[in-house]
């Protein structure tokens, strides 16, 4: 019965299958925009939702905002976040009754704490100065607001991922199908309910290898320095051009990467880029003792932390430096593998789809520290490129893409928070390494 379905479905006109497909990618686009828009509605609050509290949305807000409002040479010291917090979320907007302010319960969450002995330590989200750039657009509107229109700009963010993916694998993969692939993987819907910014990540991604793809390196390169806004990303996949030869494309990351940060510097200074320095190593320390940190993370150099070191806060530091020793191990595993295989497959190493970038992006994403659920979202480009490649390598990827899909759900059925996604990727890296190995790859330019 189905395959007489799947018969009927494909003697439909071409034309009236598209607009089918387009009927669908908005409908997905809805849904998941509807239940997001109100994922945190709370009804004692007199604003009706607290989305635009977490520290998600409300960091990225805080330091455009600071921006917006001629304190940029302030970005990372706490009396200044506070004033600008307390003027922008303004208790009225609260639950009547509630103790502490939404302004507060950013600033507990954010690095950094008051020392009355020592004055104030660096504190704020982790994300550079570069980010309070990008982000003042938005920040010019009240908190909500912003909240909300970021929400719709991720939304329309997934359709821009899928018109590159179109680009990539041109006539064999539709715009609207690649747009709910995109929706419907790991990570787009906590982005989408949280504000977060991970699929602006992937579109540079995916829009950085069209360019790539289509013999322009230098422009490709530019794009990719765009993830200069998340550092940790950008030194990740800094490591792709590197392992595959494409020097321009690496020099043009770099100089995009230091152009965004020297345009900062009139506004901000230097002292705010050290100050962000100094939150990054407190961030580091918090990462290794915070539970909810090492719950909701998917990188390999917190992974053993799950079992051997969840409660080294409590004082174990034998464990905590086995859980140290035992990330490192996994992460240089990832690495060295990877750069053994591009020395064994040198000569296929420059292949556009298929296994072989596959492989190397899925290190990329496996080796990124620091990196939390919500950023698994950028595994699909790698994704996209094993299975729409010339040559799909066997049914266990089938299996695991699967998995990967459905690993979101896990938390909602009461299971915890197993890190599904990072076994997956894992899973999808060694099978991708090996069918390289082997000689699956095929140079196939994409559809122009």
């Amino acid at each position: 019965m189905l395959n007489s379905l799947q018969q009927r479905f494909w003697q439909i006109p071409s034309p009236i299958r598209y607009s089918l497909s387009w009927l669908l990618a908005i409908s997905v686009a809805a849904c998941y925009l509807y239940f997001s828009w109100h994922h945190f509605d709370d009804p004692t609050r007199r604003d009706g939702n607290r989305g635009h509290t977490y520290i998600d949305f409300g960091g990225q807000y805080l330091l455009g905002r600071m921006l917006i409002c001629s304190q940029g040479q302030h970005l990372y010291q706490r009396p200044y976040q506070r004033t600008i917090l307390e003027e922008a979320y303004p208790r009225q907007n609260e639950s009547p009754g509630h103790q502490t302010s939404d302004a507060e319960t950013l600033m507990l969450w954010f690095m950094g704490h008051d020392d009355e002995a020592s004055g104030t330590s660096p504190s704020g989200p982790l994300y550079p100065p570069i980010q309070a750039f990008w982000f003042s657009a938005l920040a010019m509107l009240p908190p909500q607001a912003a909240y909300r229109s970021l929400q719709i700009l991720i939304v329309l963010g997934a359709f821009a991922a899928g018109l590159g993916m179109t680009f990539l694998f041109g006539r064999r993969l539709w715009w609207p199908l690649a747009s709910v692939a995109v929706i419907l993987f790991p990570g787009f819907a906590s982005s989408l309910s949280l504000g977060q910014n991970s699929i602006f990540s992937l579109n540079i991604l995916i829009w950085g290898w069209v360019f790539i793809c289509r013999d322009q390196p230098v422009w490709g390169g530019m794009i990719w320095g765009l993830l200069a806004f998340k550092p940790d990303w950008a030194v990740a996949f800094f490591l792709v051009p590197l392992w595959t030869g494409r020097w321009r494309v690496a020099l043009a990351m770099v100089a995009s990467g230091l152009g965004q940060v020297i345009l900062t510097l009139p506004v901000v200074g230097w002292h705010s880029w050290i100050d962000w320095l100094g939150v990054v190593r407190q961030a580091v320390q918090v990462s290794q003792v915070d539970e909810i940190w090492i719950i909701r993370s998917r990188d390999l150099f917190t992974l053993p932390r799950r079992w051997l070191a969840l409660d080294a806060s409590g004082g174990d530091a034998q464990l905590s430096r086995t859980a140290t020793l035992v990330g490192w191990g996994l992460w240089l595993a990832v690495v060295g593998v990877t750069t053994g295989v591009v020395l064994w497959r040198r000569r296929r190493v420059r292949a556009l789809i298929g296994v072989g970038p596959a492989f190397l992006f899925l290190a990329a994403c496996l080796i990124c520290i620091h990196a939390m659920y919500y950023d698994v979202l950028l595994a699909a480009l790698p994704v996209f490129l094993l299975y729409w490649g010339p040559k799909f390598p066997s049914r266990i990827c089938h299996a695991l893409i699967g998995i990967l899909v459905l690993a979101p759900a896990v938390p909602a059925l009461k299971l915890g928070e197993p890190p599904t996604e990072t076994a997956c990727l894992l899973g999808l890296w060694m099978l991708s390494g090996w069918s390289w190995i082997k000689g699956n790859s095929a140079e196939e330019p994409p559809t122009k």
